[in-house]
């Protein structure tokens, strides 16, 4: 016997032969919705299935089956999903399939460094379907990294072409992308065909009016909050975090700021929203340490920043001590030692409150007559122009009518006439019902909202404790417009400005007695307050 042959038997494996792995993975994608819509991935998935069966392999998960930009690897959802799967879970596939390397990834050295990472450490091989090649071979694996660079080149190429324009769009003052909330989208490249444009228009909807009024708002010192109660009122339904990064976007005060042009500010074509000056200023206004505070949410301190000290001025700041779970206020004046529980400065304002909540059933329908009463003479030039809305609405209905019947029934007049007196008719009726709708609500019905009144006048210490935190702030700016005094020597909450509604409540409580012996009601007696201040009925935004 050959002195070799005693050696063989080191080179043969006593290993038994492991299960040949056939599972693969399909990954899928396209860029735009235009190529989803055209069938692209249902093209690539019937490549990937008709790969599986010639070859013999068993398709076990597909991922992708949308449209994401491939301009970074995790920016996309379908694809990140996919490589977290394979880095967790026991059993990997053999391979990934892709119909194009493109398809995979455009990052170029990005993606040669994740397919490294599959290939060589996770044991995953990936294969285009179009070509066949894999990395099953070293030449393989140069030939699928030379793809994906391919892939990035075409990338930067496209970009090289393209940029330049779209730099020069921006420069021109237009907007590239979805149009921000609050403006509709016109233009040549726009989907509905009702809005198609030789030029780009971005014009105001119906939101948009409506955050037109959010950013008077702001600039008149409205918390986040309360003008998110006042937009839902009015049907328009936003968050106070979206608000928030809304004041923040120079786009609404007509400006175009794009990571394309950096350091460049471009006046833009579109209808702002707020003033260039007036964007500033509630810019400065977040900016400032003292606003920011002013926006801490926190539901056990619902009275943060809204008590003033009595006799210094200095307001009372909340805060929780952390090792007793305790909340308190302090008054904000340096040095100052004027600390009070947070249950006892609710339980002092709840006082005030109650002062001015009506208690006796008695006076429930006197309060609905006297603020009738005021509200009507406050209101009374309002409501006669509002009549005269009404009137002349009502007029041109009934000259249109008339205009209708001499063309279609007497035959007067032509065709061209009835159209050119239609049209000015048409014109003036739309004007004079936008300065009719220009108001939120209808001067000479008001009932619905005196009614509103007369429920939060008996209901309102309820409502306060009841309430979440912004129903709470609510309920403290309508009742005291400008915060509440707190004297701290003696505890108690008090007041130098209350709303003239709720006001009314204690004139009347403190002539109660004379009304009761049948002393005929002079309603400019009972309620100076309402005469003198400035008569504001609450809102159903609580």
């Amino acid at each position: 016997m050959n002195d070799l042959e005693k050696f063989k038997r080191f080179s043969e494996s006593n290993e038994v032969e492991k299960e040949i792995n056939k599972d693969v993975w399909l990954y899928t994608r396209v860029s735009s919705k235009d190529q989803y819509v055209n069938q692209s991935l249902h093209n690539q998935n019937d490549s990937g299935e008709k790969y599986c069966a010639v070859n013999d392999y068993k398709l076990i998960k597909v991922f992708g089956g949308t449209y994401e930009s491939a301009s970074g690897d995790f920016t996309r959802t379908e694809f990140k999903k996919l490589i977290q799967s394979i880095r967790k879970t026991k059993r990997r596939p053999y391979a990934i399939l892709i119909f194009k390397m493109s398809r995979f990834s455009r990052t170029g050295g990005s993606a040669i460094a994740l397919a490294t990472e599959l290939i060589e450490s996770l044991g995953v091989h990936l294969i285009e379907i179009s070509s066949g090649k894999n990395t099953l071979t070293e030449r393989g694996k140069l030939e699928i990294y030379e793809r994906l660079l391919k892939a990035r080149e075409e990338n930067i190429e496209r970009l090289e072409m393209t940029v330049p324009g779209m730099k020069k769009y921006l420069r021109n003052g237009n907007w590239l992308g979805i149009a921000p909330r609050g403006y509709d989208h016109y233009g040549p490249r726009v989907k509905d065909i009702a809005r198609i444009r030789a030029e780009q228009q971005l014009l105001l909807n119906d939101d948009g009016r409506l955050l037109k009024k959010a950013w008077k708002w702001k600039l008149q010192g409205e918390k986040d909050c309360v003008i998110v109660r006042k937009l839902k009122e009015l049907g328009l339904d936003i968050t106070a975090k979206r608000l928030g990064k809304m004041w923040r976007k120079p786009f609404y005060c007509g400006l175009i700021i794009n990571k394309m042009i950096k350091g460049e500010v471009v006046q833009g074509k579109h209808e702002p929203l707020v003033s260039k000056k007036n964007f500033l200023i509630i810019n400065d206004r977040l900016d400032s340490r003292e606003d920011r505070n002013a926006y801490k949410v926190d539901e056990n301190l619902p009275l943060n920043k809204f008590v003033t000290g009595y006799e210094c001025g200095w307001s009372y700041s909340g805060y929780m001590v952390k090792k007793k779970r305790l909340y308190y206020y302090k008054n904000n004046r340096v040095g100052s030692k004027e600390n009070i529980s947070a249950k006892k400065l609710h339980e002092s304002f709840l006082e005030l409150l109650s002062q001015y909540t009506l208690k006796n059933k008695d006076l429930i329908t006197l309060f609905a007559k006297v603020i009738n009463y005021k509200y009507k003479e406050k209101f009374a030039e309002d409501i006669k122009k509002e009549d005269v809305h009404k009137n002349a609405v009502k007029e041109i209905k009934t000259r249109l009518d008339r205009l209708e019947v001499r063309f279609v029934e007497l035959e007067e007049i032509s065709k061209e006439q009835y159209e050119k007196f239609k049209a000015k008719l048409t014109a003036e009726k739309i004007e004079i019902e936008k300065k009719f709708k220009s108001s939120n609500f209808s001067f000479s019905n008001p009932e619905n909202l005196i009614k509103l009144a007369v429920v939060y006048s008996t209901k309102l210490r309820t409502m306060w404790l009841k309430g979440d935190f912004y129903q709470k702030q609510a309920i403290q700016n309508m009742v005291f417009p400008k915060g509440i005094l707190f004297d701290f020597r003696n505890k108690v909450s008090r007041t130098s400005t209350i709303n003239p509604i709720f006001g009314l409540i204690s004139t009347l409580s403190m002539g109660y007695k004379e009304i009761k012996k049948g002393t005929k009601v002079n309603f400019d007696v009972l309620s100076p307050l309402v005469a003198r201040g400035r008569f504001e009925l609450p809102t159903s935004r609580l």
